[in-house]
């Protein structure tokens, strides 16, 4: 069994923020033909580190606000997780932007992706 080294980036780290507002782009654009984008960020802050103890995968989670392209803020909670990357290499995200989880996956307004 490998072991975690928690090497994870922080929660306001650009390669974050970015892989989060690519997957929002990418998702509105594929799945609900809409051409909204997040902007910016602002207010980044860690919520919970390893909330779950050692011996689970080390995720880090996080809140904020996310300027979105329809000219209003909306909070934003998301995790980065170890080795749920791509294929399991790398650190991956989980993200929901209050308002835009149709599918209430994260319901009520994104507090289940929050610890």
């Amino acid at each position: 069994m490998r072991g975690y080294d928690a090497g994870l980036p922080a929660c306001s780290d650009p390669a974050v923020l970015g892989n989060i507002a690519s997957r929002f782009e990418t998702t509105e654009r594929r799945f609900w033909n809409s051409d909204l984008k997040i902007l910016g960020f602002e207010r980044i802050e860690q919520v919970a580190w390893r909330p779950w103890g050692l011996d689970y995968i080390p995720r880090r989670y996080c809140t904020g606000t996310a300027i979105v392209s329809d000219g209003y803020r909306h909070k934003v909670n998301f995790s980065i997780r170890e080795d749920l990357g791509f294929i399991g290499i790398g650190w991956g995200t989980e993200a929901c932007v209050d308002g835009f989880d149709r599918h209430y996956a994260y319901a009520p307004h994104c507090k289940q992706a929050a610890p």
